[in-house]
């Protein structure tokens, strides 16, 4: 199983045109001058800090995934899933329950090609392994 991503353009200007709407909508929100006042009042050493932990944290959570997916037999790149997690995360945060990401990221792995039962077990497995760490931290 080898993950192709036929047609990346499109979907790249997708989520270009999606998150410029979001980010207008957002600016339409806030306005300009509570946008000036939220970024004066901000801690940069402290934004940079919660940014590098964010992407430690994704980097942690695709490569877990990776291994669970490797040694289900799927043949990916790590890049591919921190892609697709990324894409998980945001639809985590979007939709109304934690398990919408999940079901994003299992879809995903659909379309490249992966058989099913192999997309939502890794999604699980990798779901399991996590609550297992916290447990034990």
């Amino acid at each position: 199983m080898r993950l192709s991503w036929i047609g990346m353009y499109k979907q790249k200007i997708a989520k270009g045109v999606f998150s410029a709407a979001c980010l207008l909508l957002l600016f339409h929100q806030i306005g300009s001058e509570g946008l000036r006042d939220t970024l004066q009042r901000a801690n940069l050493h402290t934004i940079a800090g919660l940014f590098a932990l964010y992407c430690g944290l994704n980097v942690v959570q695709a490569t877990r995934w990776w291994l669970i997916g490797k040694k289900l037999g799927i043949e990916w790149t790590l890049v591919t899933a921190t892609k697709l997690g990324l894409v998980g995360t945001f639809f985590n945060q979007l939709l109304p329950s934690s398990s919408g990401g999940d079901a994003i990221r299992a879809w995903w792995l659909t379309r490249a090609g992966v058989p099913l039962r192999y997309a939502v077990s890794s999604v699980v497995l990798d779901r399991v392994s996590a609550l297992i760490a916290i447990g034990l931290i």
